[in-house]
């Protein structure tokens, strides 16, 4: 993109944030992941499991796409295998977003995993299908997390996970992850149903992942965490850390509570990396 400014033209380029680590690696953690997905009983889709691994697939082959907007958000059929009860809520709307869980680095061999978990997968605008499939912060898609305001988030892990390996040979996996699984159109449509659903497989994913850190966005997400979560008795992780909401406001000198000279997305961003820093042993 060209600005003029005083007959000069001045080339602007957007930040672009590309993944260099594996991208939801395929061992068997996808599998169970997927399986957690599907669950007959607990789930958001049936009978979804090959339909998920072929979205999986296709995250991983255009992690670094170009492409202003590629696959983005991920459809691929996925609309008729969502549980139907899930769908309705009191109000008589529809669900209106899923994100599907992603993962930075192989969990099975990383010294460190954490866990983030966000609010829920909110869409904005009219929806014209019954639901839209993304990943949380869109960090599937090169566009979407390259945009430094929206992407604070992946631009934190992503940077650090590089940081940390180059500086001191550190495997760091991280695993983000929505408190509720499908965004409804008004909030008052969480059912009571639904939120046990959301529960459980909160607690299947934590029992799956392990995580040694857990981050907290946001106050929704942290009381939500510790209301919904079963952490304490399956998978309790060694250190829970809640940050700001990415879009809190910054007032009198603070982000959430976080002390910072500016509002700045760099600024943020490297607030963030220095609590995980210090609470990485």
């Amino acid at each position: 993109m060209a600005k003029k400014s005083k007959g000069v033209t001045k080339v602007v380029t957007k930040p672009i944030l590309p993944i260099a680590v594996p991208f939801c690696p395929k061992p068997n953690f996808l599998d169970k992941v997927v399986n957690i997905l599907c669950n007959t009983k607990d789930g958001i889709f049936d009978n979804a499991q090959n339909d998920l691994k072929l979205i999986y697939d296709n995250m991983r082959t255009n992690i670094n796409n170009p492409h202003p907007n590629p696959s983005y958000p991920l459809y691929n059929g996925l609309q008729s295998s969502v549980n139907t009860s899930l769908l309705v809520n009191p109000s008589g709307n529809l669900t209106a977003g899923h994100d599907l869980p992603v993962w930075l680095n192989d969990p099975c061999t990383a010294k460190c995993r954490i866990l983030v978990l966000s609010q829920d997968p909110k869409r904005r605008g009219p929806q014209i299908p019954p639901i839209t499939i993304s990943s949380p912060f869109g960090l599937h898609s090169l566009r979407w997390r390259s945009n430094l305001t929206k992407g604070i988030i992946p631009y934190a892990f992503v940077e650090l996970i590089g940081e940390l390996k180059a500086e001191k040979d550190i495997d760091i996996c991280t695993y983000f992850t929505d408190i509720y699984k499908l965004c409804k159109t008004n909030s008052s449509d969480l059912d009571i149903n639904n939120i046990c659903r959301y529960k459980e497989i909160l607690c299947q994913e934590i029992r799956n992942f392990n995580p040694h850190i857990v981050v907290l966005l946001g106050n929704e997400a942290a009381s939500a965490f510790y209301i919904m979560s079963c952490c304490c008795n399956h998978a309790k992780p060694e250190i829970i850390i809640a940050l700001p909401h990415p879009n809190a406001r910054y007032k009198n000198g603070k982000w959430g509570s976080i002390v910072i000279p500016d509002a700045k997305p760099r600024t943020k961003i490297d607030k963030i990396k220095e609590i995980i820093r210090n609470a990485i042993k």
